[in-house]
């Protein structure tokens, strides 16, 4: 087995039948293997500690960029629990939920511009959709709907979003262009309180504030294109953080080990892949309107 440690986890097999739809079975394989440990490293964890701790990210994110939108969704009486279990289909299934020339094009770019693909793409949705929600929240300012009803009708919409998005290029162009900056900085800021929240259940939050020094420590000496995503298995909490060119370091919070992965094959896999659709002869990575 290639990772034994993860095994299946709910959601891969959309991801599975897709990629077997477009490409040969190998190279389906090695594009899963580099989403699974790559891209979205802890996903797809049996702890889910990844995903939930980027629903949490995605619902404060939502408060920042799009006020108006938390706004409605707060009035029609949807919490963050609420909210985050739509979310967490939309970033487990990776938005298949979406016509196929629209998904295919937010999976073209998560797989060159990484995690942060998800996060826009989500905000997009919600902006796009954002009058239907403030008038289900007027109506119940006015009184015209129950609460109960309201939030019940906004949750059946936000898991329709997806299945609304036909115009593949007004979806990609506000989720490029129509958000203005989202920071690496402010999502690491979030990406952490997030973990926080969702390990919160035990004792972890005392672990990550105690060991906080080691972690900055880690984090100070990484370049800005490094991306970190925190999860949790039976072994305890990890660090983990990859760049562009597919190295990948772990960080264990029990035993304070450094663990190094130089540029797996399935990164070099996956890159060479995405150059050829691209038609390239490698992967070239133009400004970044998210770098601080």
């Amino acid at each position: 087995l290639w990772h034994p440690d993860i095994g299946y986890c709910q959601g891969m097999n959309f991801l599975c039948g897709t990629l077997l739809l477009i490409m040969a079975e190998e190279d389906a394989f090695w594009l899963l293997a580099a989403i699974v440990e790559d891209v979205l490293p802890g996903f797809y964890h049996p702890s889910l500690i990844g995903v939930n701790a980027d629903t949490n990210t995605l619902h404060d994110l939502v408060a920042i960029k799009l006020p108006h939108v938390a706004l409605s969704l707060e009035a029609v009486g949807l919490d963050r629990d609420s909210l985050c279990s739509v979310y967490v289909a939309w970033f487990m299934c990776l938005f298949n939920q979406l016509p196929s020339e629209s998904m295919l094009r937010v999976w073209d770019l998560l797989l060159f511009e990484g995690s942060k693909v998800l996060f826009r793409t989500s905000l997009a949705l919600l902006l796009l959709n954002e009058k239907r929600l403030a008038d289900l929240a007027t109506a119940v300012e006015q009184g015209m709907i129950h609460v109960h009803s309201a939030g019940t009708e906004a949750l059946e919409a936000l898991r329709r979003m997806p299945l609304d998005a036909i115009d593949s290029n007004l979806l990609v162009t506000t989720a490029v262009h129509g958000l203005g900056s989202v920071p690496k900085a402010l999502l690491q800021t979030l990406r952490l309180h997030s973990t926080r929240r969702v390990l919160s259940g035990g004792n972890i939050e005392e672990v990550f504030v105690k060991q906080s020094r080691p972690l900055l420590e880690l984090r100070g000496k990484e370049d800005d294109n490094t991306r970190k995503t925190l999860l949790a298995s039976n072994a305890g909490a990890y660090v983990w953080s990859g760049d562009d060119a597919g190295n990948v370091c772990v960080w264990d919070s029990q035993t304070g080990c450094i663990i190094k992965r130089n540029n797996t094959p399935s990164r070099r896999r996956v890159c060479s892949m995405a150059a050829t659709r691209a038609g390239t002869s490698e992967v070239q990575s133009g400004d970044d309107p998210d770098d601080p």
